[in-house]
């Protein structure tokens, strides 16, 4: 681990609320579970402690972060914890209690997911910002915790250490790169969210926050033109050509690019 990385056990959250509501419903349940909040910063969604230190019980006081991100149509509550076991995540101090809580608030099903996770603080608080999508290409790795939701005195097994397999994860370092091990695991991830953005056959072939893809393809010069323009427009800078496939037409006169692709990226992401 690189310096300023530390090793934490990670749980990860989806909740059918608004971000606002999970925000002061995570606090509710910090301050049920007499955590201490030495920040929290509403603006941002996100609260940072200590667990209770109990000397009878040799529990000792670790730092937690609690970020309440968005999650599509839902929230997201993703809790860092600085404790761990030899085996797993250490879930019973903090994550396997706030998950109960959580679920007696709402009387639902909850998914959870938890691994061990190496990272910095930095990274952690940079992360709040950004939406998660739940991860449906995984859907056998991960499991429902079921129980009675009609009774909310209704005993709730703890949750696996592991509900998803752990990966090795590595943090970004300070200018943002990431290991390939992570990178593989994002592309794991965000397979199916970028795939369903992806219009193969359009001229505007995907675009978003960072990148724009356009296809030029036969008969549709116009369209291309007005692409092109607007993506001028918002500061996106030409960066590649694919000439795509080659062809020719029946009398053979014609030959050369089929469709071709030009891949542009925002400026503010040109290193």
């Amino acid at each position: 681990m690189g310096l300023g990385v530390i090793r934490r056990s990670f749980g990860r959250i989806f909740v059918n609320l608004s971000r606002t509501e999970a925000y002061s419903l995570a606090k509710k349940i910090i301050t049920e579970l007499k955590f201490e909040i030495k920040e929290e910063n509403p603006s941002k969604f996100y609260f940072e402690g200590k667990t209770k230190l109990s000397w009878t019980k040799n529990k000792f006081a670790e730092k937690f972060f609690i970020l309440v991100k968005n999650g599509n149509a839902q929230s997201v509550i993703d809790i860092y914890y600085n404790g761990y076991g030899l085996t797993g995540p250490d879930s019973k101090v903090l994550i396997t209690p706030f998950y109960k809580k959580l679920r007696e608030k709402t009387v639902t099903n909850l998914d959870l997911e938890t691994c061990l996770m190496d990272i910095e603080e930095e990274n952690i608080i940079k992360s709040v910002d950004e939406v998660v999508y739940p991860d449906t290409s995984s859907s056998t790795q991960k499991r429902e915790i079921s129980g009675n939701n009609s009774n909310q005195d209704s005993v709730i097994d703890d949750p696996p250490q592991t509900l998803v397999q752990p990966i090795p994860i590595s943090s970004m370092s300070s200018d943002g790169i990431i290991s390939i091990e992570q990178m593989k695991h994002e592309i794991g991830l965000k397979h199916d969210q970028f795939k369903a953005q992806w219009d193969k056959n359009g001229v505007i072939q995907f675009k978003n926050q960072h990148i724009a893809i356009l296809q030029r393809a036969f008969g549709a010069q116009v369209q291309f033109i007005i692409a092109y323009d607007q993506l001028t427009k918002e500061g996106y800078q030409l960066m590649a050509i694919d000439e795509g496939k080659s062809g020719s037409d029946a009398t053979g006169g014609f030959t050369g690019g089929v469709n071709s692709y030009y891949y542009f990226q925002k400026m503010e992401y040109v290193r």
